[in-house]
């Protein structure tokens, strides 16, 4: 016969959510980030990440805020936190999607096809999240259009 003292702890250990191994917290804006929406936080974003990563995995949190940047990095084992009132928004300049080697021109005379950077990407990544109640906002609809006239 099973204890109650045993019951509980397997019904506790069903139920728990995974808790990630390491607890840091990284704040975009203590690596730099403005979040107003017109400054590039590209960069303070992908220190944060990259400590986050280097550090074993953690939390990346995001404030409310409009945080304007071109194309960002997961890492594995990190959960991005973006708060109610955070925007992750994409830049909408085309040259920023396009990897350093590829032109606009190249891409519009059909001499070259993408591939397209992603906004946010990574690749054989684990125990990744993207969670709260932010947004992710891509900003696809001004420079969507010129890929597409490079792939007809």
């Amino acid at each position: 016969m099973i204890s109650l003292a045993i019951l509980a702890w397997i019904l506790v250990a069903s139920y728990a959510p995974a808790v990630s191994v390491a607890a840091g917290e990284y704040n975009v804006r203590d690596f730099g980030a403005k979040g107003n929406g017109t400054t590039l936080d590209t960069m303070s974003i992908q220190k944060a990440v990259d400590a986050c990563v280097q550090a074993g995995g953690g939390t990346v949190h995001f404030p409310a805020g409009v945080y304007l940047s071109q194309p960002l990095h997961l890492g594995s084992r990190t959960t991005w936190q973006i708060d109610p009132g955070a925007t992750i928004k994409a830049t909408d300049d085309p040259q920023d999607y396009l990897p350093p080697d590829v032109s606009w021109d190249e891409i519009l005379s059909g001499a070259k096809r993408g591939p397209f950077l992603s906004f946010i990407s990574g690749k054989d990544l684990t125990d990744v999240t993207l969670c709260g109640g932010g947004t992710i906002d891509g900003s696809g609809a001004r420079w969507w259009v010129i890929p597409c006239q490079g792939r007809i």
